[in-house]
């Protein structure tokens, strides 16, 4: 899950990876200690049994990148705009947003691709940089070679640092927002699609070392067993 705000701030990357989420499975112990186990700093790494966002999924995110970020801004007044996903509709999400004062807006429904931010100009850039990641690995290996979950994590931490923050704020005035700052350093947003004004005093958060995503990452080992239905003959990672 990718997410940027208006000035051109990037979320830290929330990968889901296939794996087990009852009683600590392999893979879950394994991205508890993600930083030895080689995966690369500045994202934050989950599991769930369909590598799916669900609800739980999506109170991670909430707890460990929206929550962050909130109080980051001295927890002042924030907007969040989501798509209709199944996940972010479920009451325990809203209620978990509304927690971090925030005022939670959905895209209308069919409108996505010409609303969301990502859709509409920041997706495509993103999957061309992993596309070239992916193909350079391709030609340093061999054919029947799998990669690694630290190679998808790392082919993501780079695809994104490359995402230029004048992407973001044009995409952003390209759909219809529009941020300017006043004298006194109030954010005015202005919305051209609803014809509003909405006013935060957020700061100024856009540094990477600010926000260390695995200081908030929140799986605990619990057990020590290592039993795990998998099939990483046909899937190295999803």
């Amino acid at each position: 899950m990718l997410g940027v705000t208006l000035s051109g701030y990037k979320f830290p990357p929330f990968i889901i990876y296939h794996g087990k989420v009852s009683r600590c499975g392999r893979i879950r112990r394994e991205l508890a200690n993600a930083r030895a186990n080689h995966y690369p700093p500045g994202l934050i790494y989950q599991c769930q049994d369909k590598a799916w966002m669900d609800e739980i999924t999506m109170l991670e995110w909430v707890e460990t990148v929206w929550k962050p970020f909130t109080e980051q801004v001295n927890k002042a007044p924030t907007l969040l705009l989501l798509d209709w996903a199944p996940a972010h509709v479920v009451s325990s999400v809203k209620a978990a947003i509304a927690s971090c004062n925030t005022e939670l807006e959905f895209i209308p429904k069919g409108y996505t691709s010409k609303c969301q931010v990502l859709d509409v100009g920041i997706n495509k850039p993103f999957s061309d940089y992993i596309r070239n990641n992916v193909a350079e690995w391709q030609v340093s290996h061999d054919f029947n070679d799998k990669p690694l979950r630290q190679d998808v994590a790392h082919w993501i931490r780079m695809s994104w640092l490359a995402i230029k923050d004048s992407t973001i704020k044009n995409t952003w005035k390209h759909i219809g927002f529009e941020a300017q700052r006043s004298t006194d350093g109030v954010i005015n947003i202005r919305d051209n699609i609803a014809e509003r004004v909405v006013e935060s005093d957020i700061g100024s958060i856009n540094d990477e070392e600010q926000l260390d995503p695995l200081a908030y990452n929140t799986c605990v080992e619990d057990s020590d067993s290592d039993t795990e239905e998998e099939d990483e003959d046909k899937f190295a990672v999803r």
